[in-house]
């Protein structure tokens, strides 16, 4: 006698319902996570549920935070491309639902430059059409500058990435060498959203950012900028832009003349058009200018004040908003 059943549609249903455990706002389940866990555990359960789980989990758990993860990220991919049938269909689903992801393969990873920038570049050509949103946490101007043959293999890795539309750095700028006439990130022209740590802010990030048609918010962390290039930078720029500053109040406080950031930027920045109510125009600026304060160590255990805990807790805020999706 047959044993009984549960038809496919209800373990998609299980699937899913667990995919969304903490919340279906949350871009990317970290490793550690119970989601990514269960999904796991599912997947080894019976091919009904394991086609689910595989989807949700290269759908919303791609966390590659360590060599041996991004190695075995590709093995999983480059395991069914070369086999036939039902095989090369599994492949084409990994790619499709491999939409977003956070890479961090290099910590812990010195001497294995050249070795990580190979593997970042075979991943990003494999998703180069399906790739919309990238956390990267690579320092990659302290722990790849040195290695300039790496450098040159991650240029070719990112510029591959033409479909993204998200795209957060939190270590750096996307540093990927000196002496470049424009940016990487010039290139990926769907953009909509771009992080990026410690960018200088000027007349050239501004034309820069004026290429990218698409873009409609810019967050900058720790950004560096002093009065005439802070003025420079918001001539330039689109009025419809968003900008949101990230940095803890110590930072944002403009010594020497009692002004905070946001009051010198709110002295330059034009609002985009004329209000069609009592709308005020401060009101108008505060709406395309968005501060995060970040608490400082003093604030957060009556320590005295340390810069290097001012960038580590930046860094960790951009981060957290980053993989939940409240950035």
């Amino acid at each position: 006698m047959e044993k009984p059943r549960l038809p496919a549609e209800i373990l998609n249903l299980i699937t899913m319902e667990v995919a969304d455990l903490n919340g279906s706002a949350i871009l990317i389940h970290s490793s550690l996570s119970l989601v990514t866990k269960t999904l796991i555990s599912i997947s080894s359960v019976c091919k009904s549920m394991s086609a689910c789980a595989q989807k949700q989990l290269y759908s919303r758990c791609l966390y590659i935070d360590s060599l041996a993860r991004l190695e075995a990220l590709l093995r999983s991919y480059k395991r069914d491309v070369t086999a036939n049938g039902y095989q090369r269909m599994i492949f084409a689903a990994k790619i499709a639902h491999s939409r977003r992801m956070y890479l961090s393969p290099s910590a812990g990873q010195l001497g294995h430059e050249r070795r990580i920038a190979k593997n970042v570049r075979d991943l990003f050509r494999l998703l180069a059409e399906t790739l919309k949103t990238l956390i990267i946490n690579m320092p990659l101007r302290v722990d790849f500058s040195r290695v300039i043959s790496a450098l040159r293999t991650l240029r070719h890795a990112f510029r591959q990435l033409h479909s993204l539309e998200h795209f957060v750095s939190i270590k750096d700028e996307l540093f990927l060498g000196y002496h470049l006439q424009l940016p990487i990130w010039c290139s990926w022209h769907h953009l909509k959203s771009l992080a990026l740590y410690n960018v200088v802010i000027d007349e050239a990030l501004a034309r820069h950012l004026s290429r990218l048609l698409e873009l409609q918010e810019v967050v900058f962390t720790r950004p560096d900028c002093d009065e005439g290039e802070l003025k420079s930078f918001v001539e330039h720029i689109d009025p419809h832009l968003q900008i949101k500053l990230v940095n803890t109040q110590r930072e944002f406080y403009c010594e020497g003349n009692g002004e905070t950031l946001d009051s010198r930027l709110l002295q330059h920045i034009k609002p985009p058009s004329p209000p069609a109510d009592s709308t005020t125009v401060r009101q108008i600026l505060k709406a395309q200018l968005m501060l995060a304060v970040v608490r400082n160590k003093s604030e957060v255990d009556g320590g005295e004040e340390d810069p290097l805990y001012d960038i580590g807790a930046c860094q960790q805020w951009i981060l957290d908003h980053a993989l939940s999706g409240t950035l």
